[in-house]
């Protein structure tokens, strides 16, 4: 019974790594989903000119994951476009749907949300191109980080692990 207990202790010990490594590999998928989309979204402002609630509704259906999740809960929030701001509507969804991301990430996308629809379109474009970068940078340091975090929260993790059942045995 000591020796189901122990392994039961080191499992969930396990557990948490494994949870602690997937958190930081979605926010990793995150980033770049809401990168990608960015570029879509910047393609389409300076090709076609298209409103906020176009490309809303032209991401949600295009996008997948987080970015799809996001502008999926943009286009229906602009539903009372009239009621609220864009940048309120904007500050609701990334509050909401983004939580995968940093603060800061999150701040970079509240600051896009500030300028979309609101300045010229050479702004909104530098605004998205800004944010990108910010992303994008936040991605690849967090991927590369991404091995050697995982190696390191099961190591921690089994070595808690062994130790919280060498105390109980």
């Amino acid at each position: 019974m000591r020796l189901l207990g122990a392994a039961l202790v080191l499992l969930s010990a396990l557990s948490a790594a494994h949870c602690y490594s997937a958190g930081t590999a979605r926010r990793v998928a995150a980033l770049r989903e809401m990168d990608a989309a960015l570029a879509h979204m910047r393609a389409e402002l300076s090709m076609r000119l298209s409103t906020l609630p176009e490309l809303a509704a032209l991401l949600a259906e295009s996008e997948h994951g987080t970015a799809q999740q996001f502008f999926s809960a943009l286009e229906s929030a602009l539903a009372h476009l009239g009621e609220e701001s864009f940048p309120a509507l904007w500050r609701k969804c990334v509050n909401e749907q983004l939580n995968a991301l940093r603060a800061s990430e999150r701040d970079e996308m509240l600051r896009l949300g500030e300028s979309l629809g609101r300045y010229e379109l050479g702004e909104q474009l530098s605004a998205l191109d800004l944010c990108r970068a910010q992303l994008n940078t936040s991605a690849e340091h967090a991927a590369s980080a991404l091995p050697d975090q995982k190696r390191l929260a099961y190591g921690l993790s089994a070595a808690a692990g062994g130790m919280l059942c060498i105390l109980l045995l």
